[in-house]
């Protein structure tokens, strides 16, 4: 899942484990033997298990006028968040008549800061990182989860949650949707030319004793990949405090279907589909309370 890819390709597009070879590797097809097909994505929708913002907080009356929501990004404001990942994957490759199936439950931790640069923006800068897994059923060892590097992210944000891509480096943890639809603050669909995304304010909530806004985004992404397709589809719910101009806690759910096909030297063309669903959470731990708090 990865649409932090789909933004400069989001984040990479999906979240893909390296699955190993298929077994001993197939004589090769007769020569023009037909390109297969992709096989199909499925319902691509997510599950009870990834179902999100469960214990709402206490719902109070909106405000005589609707506040405009805009970060707080006045100078030497800094905003600190935990990040954590849950990622359930099923992938299968078949080369031939041989086939593989691997399961993998990931969790990733990780912390997201938010730094004011003087006018009016911010730099945000993500990591996260693999603190533990399940790989068909067996915890990971620790060194196969040391060995694994942790995802770096870095972009510019606007005080109307807009933001700029900026560079991106190692692992596989999705990020793209963090930006994209966990803190979006712009109401109304948006669309490019992967996919779209929808916010609108679903009311006003009371969260750790602050007056908060609460937002709501569904999302449905079909970047290009070079050798296959991929669907995205998710939904998030972030609560904004009105006072202190910035997100409390924010989560997001993804399923997301990868299909890719590849051809071997020998010809033998592999077919992988994966089936993945992750919920990302983030939650406030820094950060001064405006002046008068």
């Amino acid at each position: 899942m990865r649409p932090a890819a789909r933004a400069a390709a989001p984040a990479a597009v999906p979240l893909l484990l390296a699955l190993a070879a298929c077994g001993r590797e197939p004589s090769a097809p007769p020569p023009g033997a037909p390109e297969p097909e992709l096989p199909p994505f499925g319902t691509v929708e997510l599950s009870e298990a990834a179902r999100i913002d469960l214990l709402k907080p206490l719902e109070i009356p909106p405000p005589a006028e609707p506040p405009l929501l805009r970060w707080d990004f006045s100078p030497g404001r800094r905003h600190v968040y935990g990040i954590t990942q849950v990622l359930n994957q099923v992938t299968s490759a078949s080369a031939g008549p041989q086939r593989r199936v691997a399961r993998s439950e990931d969790r990733n931790g990780g912390r997201l800061e938010i730094a004011a640069e003087g006018d009016g923006t911010a730099r945000a800068r993500v990591v996260i990182r693999a603190e533990s897994a399940l790989i068909d059923g067996k915890p990971a060892p620790r060194e196969t989860l040391e060995a694994r590097p942790p995802t770096r992210l870095e972009c510019r944000l606007e005080e109307d949650g807009g933001f700029g891509a900026g560079p991106r480096t190692g692992g596989t943890a999705d990020l793209g949707v963090l930006f994209d639809a966990a803190l979006a603050l712009r109401e109304g669909e948006r669309t490019s030319a992967s996919g779209r995304v929808r916010t609108r304010r679903t009311g006003y909530f009371k969260v750790d004793g602050r007056e908060c806004a609460r937002l709501e985004s569904e999302f449905e992404y079909a970047p290009t990949l070079p050798s296959g397709k991929t669907l995205l589809r998710g939904r998030s719910v972030g609560y904004f405090s009105l006072r202190e101009r910035r997100f409390l806690r924010a989560e997001a759910a993804v399923a997301q279907a990868i299909r890719t096909r590849n051809r071997t030297e020998q010809g033998v063309w592999v077919l992988r589909s994966t089936d993945l669903e992750a919920v990302t959470r983030i939650r406030l731990l820094e950060g001064p309370p405006p002046p008068g708090d």
